[in-house]
């Protein structure tokens, strides 16, 4: 139970001690998105406030801690670098230093559905997080070479990359609000 449990036990922590936390603060966050434990925020209250947030926020629970980093033009999230260019907010690929883009091999035993979706996986991931089509095929350029590096065919990563660019950035749903109607939105995927 343990280990399959903690991100869901990490979510409902976190989800409580945010919830409490913000309904406490006069200054909110403009936006404020969490994954785990990684907060994505868009501040508009000016630096000196901003530290005084996250001064409370890392008084407010005895074992948690946060580590800040702020800018006025970019920050990076989990796998996304988010800037602010002209008063709109882009994104691109972020790849950490640690990742060695070690995909797995065409070779392995695993069934060929598996090696062959990768390409595109990755291809259509990189489609979901880059605002800009400079962007992507910069960001596919850089993947193609990686692919090629495991052994991938050109050919399939070429395909997997035409595919995923034909995708739009963004989709319609359907939205289920709290009253069980249904309400078009749309979000990136």
């Amino acid at each position: 139970m343990g280990t399959k449990m903690a991100p869901s036990f990490a979510n409902i922590f976190m989800g409580n001690l945010e919830k409490e936390f913000l309904s406490r603060q006069n200054l909110k966050p403009h936006t404020w998105l969490r994954y785990i434990d990684d907060i994505f925020m868009i501040w508009t209250h000016g630096e000196a406030n901003l530290k005084l947030f996250i001064d409370d926020i890392n008084s407010f629970h005895h074992t948690i801690k946060f580590t800040a980093d702020f800018s006025g033009h970019g920050v990076h999230f989990l796998d996304t670098t988010v800037t602010l260019q002209n008063g709109s907010l882009k994104t691109d690929l972020f790849n950490k230093p640690t990742n060695k883009h070690n995909y797995l091999l065409p070779s392995s035993c695993h069934p060929r559905h598996c090696t062959r979706n990768i390409p595109y996986s990755q291809a259509l991931r990189i489609r979901r997080i880059c605002s800009s089509e400079v962007d992507f095929d910069s960001r596919t350029k850089e993947l193609s070479q990686h692919l090629l590096n495991r052994q991938y065919f050109r050919g399939t990563i070429e395909n997997a990359i035409k595919k995923a660019k034909s995708k739009p950035r963004t989709r319609n749903i359907d939205v289920q609000n709290s009253s069980n109607q249904f309400q078009k939105g749309t979000i990136g995927y």
